[in-house]
């Protein structure tokens, strides 16, 4: 089994992302947990870039990224 598919099942198991009726783990659903975390995240990570100075405006990047999200 490939290391992809053992970290999405991890993350089932933890209930961040909810499984695929077709085991397919690019059809996999994040659920409200797996979104709290990843949107916890996105803050967490762009504090750190910002390295504490205050430059950097957390929601407005954060849904930034969201808004990117559907696009290819």
């Amino acid at each position: 089994m490939s290391e992809t598919r053992l970290a999405a099942f991890r993350l089932v198991r933890r209930g961040m992302l909810e499984a695929s009726p077709t085991g397919a783990i690019q059809k996999c659903m994040p659920t409200m947990a797996g979104i709290d975390a990843v949107t916890t995240l996105y803050g967490g990570c762009i504090r750190m870039l910002d390295r504490g100075m205050g430059l950097l405006n957390v929601r407005l990047l954060s849904n930034l990224f969201d808004g990117l999200g559907g696009k290819s």
